[in-house]
């Protein structure tokens, strides 16, 4: 059984408007959204393992985010220790 990622996340059985009940991929107790990797909200899944694998998912894709912030903030905090000797060169 795949586990997920860590206690922020869970997968709940629910019914949500299907003929069945489906599993729902949530991050901090909200149903996990992301416009990039769904176009909107993670879709319900007939599997558990698959709503899994979708937290899976969306915690790499937060994690690369949260290092190209990192990235950006060292590349402005550079730019600001620097910025007198840069305009006189």
């Amino acid at each position: 059984m795949t586990r997920l990622p860590d206690k922020r996340y869970s997968v709940q059985h629910l019914w949500c408007g299907h003929p069945q009940k489906l599993y729902i991929a949530y991050f901090c107790n909200k149903w996990i959204k992301d416009e990039k990797l769904w176009n909107g909200h993670c879709p319900p899944r007939l599997y558990r393992e698959h709503a899994v694998l979708d937290c899976i998912v969306y915690e790499n894709e937060r994690q690369k985010l949260i290092a190209a912030g990192s990235k950006q903030q060292a590349r402005a905090d550079f730019y600001e220790a620097n910025s007198e000797r840069i305009k006189n060169q």
